[in-house]
Parts: C-alpha cells; structure tokens; sequence
C-alpha cells in the first residue's frame, strides 16, 4: 500500500512540474529564417539578368550560417570579387 501511495505522490510531482508555463517565442525573426533585411544591389541584379531569367539557376553568394561546415574555416565572399567569377561561370 505504501509503494502505490509514493507512485501516486510521484505522479502528481511530476504533472505539477510539466505543467509549468513555457516562455513565449521571440517576436523578432531569427537570422536566416526572415530576420535579415538587405537591398538588391548590383550584384543581384547581375545575377537575376544573367542567371535566374537567362537558366533559371540560382546563385548564393550571401553568408547562411546554416549551411556551412563547423569543421572549415569559411569566409563571406567580398562583394568586388564577385563580378569576375561570374564572368567566367
């Protein structure tokens, strides 16, 4: 009779602390998920022109920081650089 009386203490423990309230969700987005605002600038243009209207291939050139390995060392690419790469693809 004891042991049923401790589950029973127990069970209400339990359902007492899960029933606790979370804490609500930012109201801001989160980074890469909505939350960065940036202009279309001339690269962008360059790659709508040349690549999404032309093939219909999408190029990425701005950082994700979901999309990367944690084991290399990756750096942004430098908007000036861009040009000339996309030249020769």
């Amino acid at each position: 009779m004891k042991t049923y009386f401790n589950i029973y203490i127990a069970l209400l423990l339990w359902g007492l602390v899960s029933c606790q309230k979370e804490p609500s969700l930012p109201k801001t987005p989160l980074i890469d998920l909505g939350g960065e605002i940036w202009h279309k600038g001339t690269i962008d243009e360059i790659i709508y022109q040349e690549f999404v209207k032309s093939y219909n291939i999408e190029i990425k050139y701005k950082w994700s920081p979901f999309e990367i390995n944690y084991n290399r060392t990756l750096v942004p690419p430098d908007e000036a650089r861009l040009k000339p790469v996309f030249k020769a693809i």
